[in-house]
């Protein structure tokens, strides 16, 4: 660990910011998908 006096397990790091960055590219598309079926049914309009 870090306290212990080693370095930054970089390869750790990186993968989290990979995941973080897949899991953002899900969730937009996600919105995106259910904005657009809300808006299809009716439930939000365009101008609201």
């Amino acid at each position: 660990t870090l306290l212990d006096g080693n370095g930054l397990d970089w390869g750790q790091i990186g993968l989290g910011a990979v995941g973080t960055a897949v899991l953002t590219v899900v969730a937009l598309v996600f919105l995106t998908r259910m904005l657009t079926v809300f808006r299809a049914r009716g439930f939000i309009s365009r101008y609201s």
